[in-house]
């Protein structure tokens, strides 16, 4: 929008900038957005889901390891968000998301290793204290 905003900024007036720019900015945006934006966006989603969902077929407990392995670091960088409208679009489809389960057993299995480790190395007090302090399920 601001390189759009910029250009008109540049041939109108500025007696009537303040109600033209915004409008024909709006105006032109979003007709961009309905009409190529978001077609695009649906087709890169439905073609998304239907690649999940081969892999998962063809590849059965190696491609939902090969998905929980990427689904933790995308959760530390914040990616994980973008799997939403993929969770939306797998039940609409499908009426079930089975993406869902594999990638929270990614977490269940962080927990895990944090309880392993809180058990198995009891006298490192600094580690204990650390997963202490991270995993809630350790007291």
């Amino acid at each position: 929008m601001s390189y759009v905003e910029r250009l008109f900024h540049k041939y109108i007036p500025d007696s009537i900038d303040i109600i033209f720019v915004p409008f024909l900015t709006l105006l032109i945006v979003g007709c961009f957005t309905i009409f190529l934006v978001m077609p695009t966006a649906g087709w890169v989603s439905n073609s998304l889901v239907g690649s999940i969902n081969w892999v998962l077929n063809v590849g059965g407990a190696f491609s939902g390891f090969m998905l929980g392995l990427f689904f933790l670091p995308m959760v530390m960088l914040g990616l994980h968000q973008i799997l939403t409208p993929i969770h939306l679009e797998m039940i609409k489809s499908m009426g079930n998301t089975p993406l869902l389960p594999i990638l929270a057993m990614a977490g269940a299995g962080q927990v895990g290793a944090a309880i392993a480790l809180w058990i198995r190395c009891r006298k490192n007090k600094q580690l204990t204290g650390m997963i202490k302090g991270r995993c809630p399920l350790v007291s």
